[in-house]
């Protein structure tokens, strides 16, 4: 199972990716065997906003290039040289090389073209990730962030000038010893954590950093399930990580049903309640906002004013507030705890509660989420999402204590609140247990069946 998250950070919702470059060789007056420059242009015009940086692949002739060297970047309409990092990726029998890749920065736009060319890079910065013994630390100048080598924490912390936007990233993996839709009478859950066995700073340049995390999940009968890939991808100037989640079903499937795979990093909050937002994105651009604390919809008016800079999520301060208002907010219930889910191609919704053990009041619903949540403040905090959130349902997103001093949200490619995921067999083999039988089989259905590798 292969899934993908995005964790952009501080209102950078980065909902899907710049699309990689379209490459075209100019061959020198030295011959076939040499080329000069390589012109890039986008490939479709309707590019998002690039925040994250760009990474794309270059393909060679046999025999053009015989082994690496120095590229630089420059813009087609300014001639400005722009930083990239380059590094083979496939080889020619001959030796020569038959894939370069490259990466540049976020503020590459989106309407230019660029001349990919044969010249030391003379833009020289030092390298984005620095690594001890005990984590790795990757600084992209925007962002800063530290990634543990040990533990089941993977990402210890992640700040912006200087203050802290989110900590304890972990993954969390639920599983259960009964499918949902069976007719079964107990249903037993049990909460998986993470655990690392390596961490590797593969790549750690002055453009792109990439770290890879191994392990796999532990609950606390200290039974492992569903080893992990998780790669973070960091850009110089860019304070979104992209991560990679790769996971692999190794459980019983009789009795091992995924109820959940996830995400989690908490969100430290110090702010008053009615100055914590929540944010989620829903379809055709429309945002669900909302605060902890709301100030409007009461009996007695906080002010236009007020009311206008809460809902815009700007900052609303104390001795704004009318005098009975200000009386009054500790009868304004805070509501800690949203969730948005998508269970179905067509179908999400939103809901929250004040704490666990209230009831759940239903807030908005629609069709095709674009799968991106908010928590903070009007001075920052976390904005996450998942790619492809509703093509991938089950999806879920979770903010849990938003009117604590500590938040939490909780990524979920496969969401909680659907069914579990059943990995059995759809039928008992039908007394295929012969290359015969199977053959048989096959001559009938397109479906080559053999026991074990269904």
């Amino acid at each position: 199972m292969h899934r993908k998250i995005i964790l952009p950070l501080l209102l950078m919702l980065i909902i899907s990716h710049t699309f990689p470059a379209k490459a075209d060789h100019k061959a020198s007056k030295a011959g076939k065997k040499s080329a000069s420059s390589v012109q890039l242009k986008w490939m479709e015009s309707n590019l998002h906003a690039n925040t994250t940086g760009v990474t794309w692949g270059v393909p060679w002739k046999e025999g053009v290039l015989a082994g690496m060297t120095d590229f630089a970047l420059r813009s087609g309409t300014s001639g400005n040289t722009i930083p990239v990092q380059s590094w083979p990726l496939a080889y020619w029998p001959d030796g020569s090389i038959k894939w370069t890749a490259h990466a540049t920065l976020p503020v590459v736009s989106k309407t230019d073209s660029f001349t990919l060319i044969f010249e030391r890079n003379k833009i020289t910065e030092k390298q984005l990730g620095k690594e001890t013994a005990s984590d790795i630390e990757i600084n992209t100048k925007l962002l800063r962030c530290v990634i543990n080598k040990h533990g089941n924490i993977l990402i210890s912390s992640i700040s912006r000038q200087g203050k802290k936007i989110a900590e304890n990233g972990r993954l969390i993996v639920i599983d259960q010893n009964e499918s949902d839709t069976d007719d079964q009478s107990t249903i037993i859950k049990s909460v998986y954590e993470s655990r690392l066995d390596k961490v590797t700073l593969e790549q750690n340049g002055s453009v792109r950093a990439v770290v890879k995390l191994e392990g796999s999940h532990y609950d606390e009968k200290q039974r492992s399930l569903l080893p992990f890939i998780v790669r973070l991808y960091f850009y110089q100037d860019s304070e979104a990580i992209k991560v990679i989640h790769t996971i692999i079903y190794n459980g019983k499937e009789q009795s091992d049903f995924i109820k959940g795979i996830g995400l989690r990093l908490d969100v430290p909050l110090q702010d008053d309640l009615y100055n914590r937002h929540i944010r989620f994105v829903g379809e055709n651009d429309g945002v669900f906002a909302e605060s902890v604390k709301t100030l409007t919809g009461l009996r007695r008016e906080a002010g236009k004013e007020t009311s206008i800079a809460q809902v815009s999520g700007k900052f609303v301060s104390a001795d704004s507030l009318p005098g009975n208002v200000a009386k009054g907010l500790k009868y304004v219930p805070a509501f800690g705890d949203y969730t948005l889910t998508q269970v179905a191609n067509n179908a999400f919704t939103i809901r929250k509660r004040t704490a666990p053990g209230y009831s759940w009041l239903n807030s908005t619903s629609g069709n095709r989420s674009a799968g991106t949540a908010y928590l903070g403040t009007p001075q920052g905090g976390l904005a996450a999402g998942i790619r492809n959130f509703w093509q991938s349902f089950p999806a879920q997103i979770d903010i849990r204590h938003a009117n604590s001093d500590k938040g939490e949200m909780t990524l979920w490619l496969w969401a909680p609140d659907a069914s579990a995921m059943d990995m059995r067999f759809y039928h008992d083999g039908m007394n295929q247990n012969s290359y015969k039988e199977q053959n048989e089989g096959l001559d009938i259905t397109y479906e080559d069946y053999e026991p074990g590798f269904s």
